[in-house]
């Protein structure tokens, strides 16, 4: 029930007995996607005293729309301050799944991201799981695609998500045409769909993006060509490397590695002989990279070049991102081959810094880096080693294993035969390549 107030006002009674006070747009005598809400007093009061269940409950079909989507850009807009507990969010993953009013159903998305990740996937799992009709009881595809040229940014990004588990020939010109929309949470989640579908349809709109001033977009854009795959998406990426910006070669030159393709590794090696340090910085971890995810079939080839190629370079180009890969890397395959980079980088007499490097990685929490670690060090003919394993060993409580490896150090440099001791402690392959354990291993494991 409505009726009218001062003037430019309008007074809505809701379902729920309250009288809500929302200034008229002049404007237009017909509320619209554009109206400005104005003052609602009793709606502002609830939000600012923070009873967001009671201002969810004004969300209701049954409420007048102007109500309904006051109360919806109020929590939209207090979205980082709502601490929602399951039926609040509950009732907003209702209010999105009925709402017929795509301006309400926007803004209960909006405040369902601000209050968890993971909201747009999930929300395309309950539409996709066909348990309630649509909001216009229409097949979900089709309502997927009626988002998609609406106003709402979030609309057209969860769409798209959706969109993308259908993913038919017809859909993909429409992920390339999205990279180009005005929202950067839409560009960004049109570049994750053209990733997804790997179609070298989408290549000239991804690159587009690979010049844009956010860096999330750009890396969203490098990570899908690599994704895609295609020689002329691989060529987009070269090209970028070369790129006037700094910030534009850099974010390339970080993803590369990803390709796992000595077709990238020229553009690598110029990277780190000829760029300033942030550039070299990113070069070498991606050569580390690279490594790590070449195929099995070009994995040799691969770790052969990049290593030859390095040796030829001054070690201060590379040897202090090496070490700070070792020590810092999360993933135990890019700190297994960044230490295997090391030994064969080093030069004949390997700084401090490297011997200090290998002896703390025999505490590795991977124990492929820590054989690694442990066979370089052994063929580094530099007395001053056993001096600082002592002392490693004497300030350590080491497990069995470690001190096991830095005794096996120990005895190799003094030509003391290690093979026999270690054989009661730990069991001990020595190698040089990380690629050489899965078929040891399969070998022992036959026999």
């Amino acid at each position: 029930m409505t009726g009218r107030g001062a003037a430019g006002q309008q007074l809505y009674r809701t379902r729920l007995g309250d009288v809500v006070r929302i200034e008229r747009d002049n404007s237009s005598t017909k509320m619209s996607h554009e109206s400005r809400y104005g003052d609602a007093e009793f709606l502002h009061g609830l939000a600012t005293s923070g009873q967001f269940d009671r201002l969810v409950r004004y969300l209701a079909s049954n409420e007048p729309l102007a109500v309904q989507r006051r109360a919806a850009a109020l929590l939209a807009e207090c979205g980082d301050g709502i601490d929602g507990d399951d039926e609040l969010k509950g009732q907003l993953v209702t209010v999105v799944l009925r709402e017929t009013d795509d301006t309400v159903r926007a803004k209960s998305i909006e405040t369902l991201l601000s209050i968890e990740d993971g909201v747009i996937d999930a929300l395309v799992d309950r539409i996709e799981s066909n348990a309630e009709p649509t909001p216009t009881d229409s097949p979900h595809p089709i309502l997927f695609f009626h988002w998609l040229d609406g106003q709402h940014a979030v609309l057209r990004e969860l769409a798209l998500a959706g969109l993308g588990r259908v993913a038919t020939n017809s859909i993909i010109p429409r992920f390339a045409d999205a990279c180009d929309d005005p929202d950067p949470h839409v560009r960004r989640r049109a570049l994750e769909e053209c990733a997804r579908v790997g179609d070298r349809r989408c290549v000239d709109a991804v690159g587009d993006c690979l010049d844009s001033d956010r860096e999330a977009i750009r890396t969203a854009a490098v990570e899908a060509l690599t994704e895609i795959g295609t020689d002329d998406a691989i060529a987009t990426l070269l090209s970028a490397a070369e790129h006037d910006t700094l910030a534009v070669r850099r974010t390339v030159l970080r993803e590369l590695g990803a390709v796992g393709s000595p077709v990238v590794f020229g553009c690598l090696l110029h990277g780190v002989a000829g760029g300033p340090e942030s550039i070299r910085d990113v070069a070498v971890t991606a050569m580390v990279e690279l490594i790590a995810e070449a195929p099995p079939e070009e994995s040799h080839i691969v770790r052969e070049t990049v290593a030859t190629q390095l040796a030829t370079l001054p070690d201060r180009d590379i040897v202090p991102r090496a070490i700070e890969l070792v020590d810092d890397a999360e993933q135990p395959s890019i700190r297994r081959n960044a230490v295997w980079l090391l030994g064969r980088i080093a030069d004949d007499e390997p700084r401090q810094s490297v011997i200090d490097c290998l002896i703390r990685t025999l505490r590795d929490t991977d124990g492929q880096t820590r054989k690694i670690a442990a066979s370089n060090l052994a063929r580094i003919d530099e007395p001053a080693v056993i001096d600082h394993i002592e002392a490693f060993i004497k300030s350590n409580d080491l497990r069995s294993e470690a001190l096991s490896r830095a005794d096996f150090v120990r005895d190799r440099i003094t030509e003391e035969r290690a093979d026999d001791k270690l054989k009661d402690t730990v069991e001990y392959t020595q190698v040089s390549d990380p690629a050489e354990y899965t078929t040891q291993k399969r070998e022992r494991d036959a026999g």
